[in-house]
């Protein structure tokens, strides 16, 4: 849970944003870490609801394998880390090795090209028509 909380904290620090807001019920969270060792890969993040509308995700689901993540180079604040970046709206992954949200992160923070690109994102009025995202298909982040 801490390197949940870690996780999303080093995003807002270094974006200046306020990405994440604690909940007291978590039935009210819009945005859930679910720790589970029978995954086959080390993290997933889900989009469990779309708003139709506006193509605004609604319900976020982020799955952790901690066993698997002990198997590969990176720990498991990377993975979370990582994965925190689909959560707030990096769909795809990026090809440079000095992005955190690269297949194989390695870093402990956003690039500043990725810092700027998570700005421009929150900014973003949420009905903007992205046209990739109009397709209507599921996108698994680690094909």
């Amino acid at each position: 849970t801490e390197t949940c909380i870690q996780g999303m904290d080093i995003w807002e620090s270094t974006t200046q944003l306020d990405f994440f807001e604690r909940v007291d019920n978590p039935e009210d969270a819009t945005l859930t870490f679910v720790f589970d060792d029978t995954t086959s890969v080390t993290g997933i993040c889900k989009i469990l609801a779309w708003d139709q509308t506006t193509l605004t995700p609604l319900e976020l689901e982020i799955t952790l394998d901690a066993t698997a993540v002990e198997e590969y180079q990176y720990g498991l604040y990377q993975v979370v880390f990582h994965e925190l970046g689909h959560a707030i709206g990096f769909w795809r992954h990026s090809n440079d090795m000095g992005h955190c949200m690269n297949h194989s992160n390695l870093q402990a923070q956003p690039h500043p090209d990725e810092i700027r690109l998570a700005r421009i994102l929150y900014h973003m009025e949420c009905y903007e028509d992205l046209g990739f995202l109009r397709d209507g298909r599921v996108y698994d982040y680690h094909e």
